[in-house]
């Protein structure tokens, strides 16, 4: 599949995102249509625009996730907006978002299968473990924000 050449994310509406992979110059974009978008920032900045289009800082994000789900958390789940409930969790070379995932096997020597939205699939370098305790994590985080809220 070819890659349109490399954009400026400022723009791009996270809540069609289904996954962002890191490359060594920026990072690619997978949306809900299939579709791939080369970016020139990090997955951090751009997580980081994103979380102040919605009203927080990156930092105030992971620090909402670390005080609902454990001081020692290492990669804490994003919560991009609360009205959305879009929430990305990274694992290793890719950020994912929590909404978009249908389910995830078939560990094999290349990592774990992530089934998103849409039937597209994506290979992490990561256990089934690891994948189901992240999910959990976000499940969690959403369900403690919930009744917070009440």
């Amino acid at each position: 599949m070819k890659i349109p050449a490399a954009l400026t994310m400022m723009n791009e509406d996270p809540l069609h995102i289904l996954a962002i992979e890191s490359m060594e110059d920026g990072c690619i974009l997978l949306k809900e249509d299939g579709s791939r978008l080369q970016a020139r920032e990090s997955p951090i900045a751009l997580l980081q625009r994103w979380c102040l289009k919605y009203g927080s800082s990156l930092a105030g994000r992971q620090d909402a996730a670390r005080y609902y789900l454990g001081k020692r958390i290492e990669k804490p789940p994003v919560l991009i907006s609360e009205t959305s409930g879009r929430i990305f969790f990274r694992l290793g070379d890719h950020w994912i978002c929590y909404n978009s995932v249908h389910a995830a096997a078939n560990e094999g020597p290349m990592g774990t299968e992530i089934t998103l939205e849409g039937g597209h699939k994506i290979c992490v370098n990561a256990a089934l473990r690891t994948v189901s305790r992240q999910l959990k994590r976000c499940q969690t985080y959403l369900s403690l924000l919930h009744e917070a809220s009440i």
